[in-house]
């Protein structure tokens, strides 16, 4: 049978290190980020519209025509 090698270890850190260390990150806010365009209520009541009016197409056709129609 062949011998095994050695596998070499990785150096443990404490937990006193690992605070200390995540103490030092500066840390990032996350910019806010709004959606353009219309809102998403407006939206939804303008697509609702158009299948109420008996419009073609189908529930995504018209949220897209909705979309498009509120953003003009």
């Amino acid at each position: 049978m062949a011998q095994e090698k050695a596998r070499p270890t990785r150096a443990r850190t404490t937990k006193k290190e690992a605070a200390a260390k995540s103490a030092t990150k500066p840390t990032r806010k996350r910019a806010s980020v709004e959606a353009p365009g219309p809102p998403h209520e407006a939206i939804a009541t303008a697509a609702y519209h158009l299948w109420e009016r008996g419009e073609p197409g189908d529930p995504t056709a018209h949220w897209l025509r909705a979309e498009q129609e509120l953003a003009a």
